[in-house]
């Protein structure tokens, strides 16, 4: 990295302060003085800021060591350092740089894939710098006089490639920080030019039809696939179409496709990979797999001329009552529909066995719903009904919007399947201004808080209330702190089964208080404000 290179050129900004290889370098000899006198072999990295955590990868590597991610089962590592504490850096020394070995496992990450269940996934250097080496072959964006920002984390595949690796390996500069929302990207100096690394959940969360970012030379998102709504949106909104990234922790990236507004590609696949398709399903070949094998992969997929088209999960066939259901299927219909933007089939399991489906309607569903979310769901319902391939109708609806994402932009099977959760209450955001958003929600009426309290006349006991409230600021805030206590509570009116309720929440990071209140189209029902952490 630092062959050829001005010891005193910019590597990397963290708010604004420049960080130099020279200084880069200094931190990375005092980490691998740390790691290599530490005993062990696998280690726990876990770093919010990626520059810290690139220094300390780069020292465990040169010290023998193997890098663990955060994520994976407890007790399997020799030794921890992050923001946490744990392991910190030695004295620097002058020791000479050696060539890591090509075939030693230097880094570890966990994927669930579909099962629910961390898997270890295990890269060499050889497999790494494959995947660097196609990336870099297609995405000529990647220029000298860019800065890469991301709104995803480092510490899963695809951040730390193209968000951290990358940058490091083509000598641009990146953001130390991660960005918390798309629209962060304007806090940028004027006349910069981006690179931003994003996914399908931040981008969808673009303010519509409104240019808001200048700069942007690419967007980039992996993930899953992006609504053409959001394609849209982003072109209007930054300026240009995003480049779509497919692939995946085993594999890596190995195809992308760029859809522009009435042009959608097929996905072709990155240079040094093969790909084709072996009765339906989509198979693999690249360097960035462990071996030369072909990889089957549980994507069912159709060749398009030199490209391929992705057609769902092979996994995602159930069965219902003895019933056959396609996941797949359900989606693909719905998501014809001009009354959804987004939508997930799944089955829940908690007691007897459901088909579910999550959506985010679109404004004409919305407007439907607000005469009643059963006008919506029977006029979904009708779409199924007229297809022979569904022979289940979805017994639970739920409507959301935004849609549920981590704070990696992922929305994981267990994210999604807790908005079934009968606790939890059904909300859309209506507005939305930095730290304040106002939501609207829905009070269902099979409520297990409604139980006992009160017979003949059930009211929502004030304790659910704070739950849901303290759970909202979590979901809509990415808060991470834990529950520290209560201010100025108020209950001013009961709230029934089937209530509309308008509620309104703002965070301040700085006092570390949530302030909420709860109306009703009767007036004020609640108030109070949510404290974080142990000191609050």
């Amino acid at each position: 990295m630092r062959a050829g290179r001005d010891a005193q050129a910019v590597l990397a900004w963290r708010r604004g302060v420049p960080c130099t290889y020279a200084e880069f370098e200094h931190a990375v000899r005092g980490w691998r003085a740390a790691f290599a006198a530490a005993p062990g072999e696998r280690f726990v990295l876990d770093f919010a800021d990626a520059l810290d955590f690139a220094a300390a990868l780069f020292g465990a590597w040169h010290a023998g060591k193997c890098v663990r991610v955060p994520g994976g089962p407890a007790g399997e590592t020799d030794g921890v350092a992050g923001d946490a504490g744990g392991l910190a850096p030695g004295a620097p020394t002058g020791a000479p740089w050696n060539e890591l070995p090509a075939e030693r496992p230097l880094f570890e990450l966990f994927t669930s894939g579909s099962t629910g269940t961390p898997v270890v996934v295990t890269k060499t250097l050889r497999q790494l710098e494959a995947e660097l080496d196609a990336v870099a072959a297609t995405l000529h964006c990647y220029a000298p006089d860019v800065r890469v920002l991301g709104t995803v984390s480092h510490h899963h595949m695809y951040g730390l490639v193209f968000r951290l690796l990358l940058p490091l390996v083509r000598g641009i500069g990146f953001e130390a920080l991660r960005l918390s929302r798309v629209q962060d990207v304007t806090q940028l100096p004027a006349g910069a030019r981006c690179v931003l690394v994003s996914s399908p959940a931040h981008l969808a969360r673009l303010p519509r039809g409104t240019p808001c970012i200048d700069g942007a030379v690419a967007v980039l998102s992996a993930g899953g696939p992006l609504a053409q709504s959001v394609v849209d949106d982003c072109h209007a909104a930054l300026g240009v179409a995003p480049f779509e990234i497919y692939g995946s922790s085993e594999t890596g990236a190995v195809a992308f496709r760029q859809r522009t507004p009435g042009h959608v590609p097929p996905w072709r696949a990155l240079p040094g990979v093969q790909a084709r398709v072996d009765d339906g399903r989509l198979a693999l070949r690249t360097r960035a797999l462990p071996t030369d094998d072909w990889l089957l992969t549980s994507d069912r997929a159709e060749s398009v001329g030199d490209g391929f088209e992705l057609l769902g999960r092979a996994d995602r066939i159930v069965k219902i009552d003895e019933r056959r259901v396609s996941l797949d299927a359900v989606e693909r219909l719905l998501g014809a529909s001009d009354l959804v933007e987004r939508v997930h089939a799944l089955v829940d399991e908690t007691g007897r066995a459901e088909l579910c489906v999550l959506a985010q309607p679109t404004a004409a569903g919305w407007a439907l719903a607000s005469q009643g979310k059963r006008l919506l769901v029977d006029a979904l319902r009708a779409l199924l009904r007229e297809s022979a391939q569904i022979e289940m109708l979805p017994r639970r609806w739920r409507f959301v919007d935004p849609w549920p994402a981590n704070a990696d932009g992922k929305s994981p099977q267990a994210l999604l399947a807790e908005r079934f959760d009968r606790r939890r209450p059904e909300f859309r955001v209506i507005a939305s201004a930095g730290a304040e958003v106002t939501l609207e929600i829905l009070v269902p009426p099979g409520s297990p808080f409604f139980e006992g309290h009160f017979p003949g006349l059930p009211v929502l006991p004030g304790v659910a209330q704070l739950d849901w409230m303290i759970w909202l600021a979590v979901v809509l805030f990415g808060v991470t702190e834990a529950f520290g206590g209560l201010e100025a509570v108020k209950f001013q009116r009961v709230i029934q089964p089937g209530a509309r309720l308008v509620a309104t929440l703002v965070h301040d990071v700085a006092a570390r208080r949530t302030r909420y209140a709860i109306r009703s189209a009767d007036g004020p029902c609640a108030s109070g404000r949510i404290c974080w952490g142990a000191t609050a």
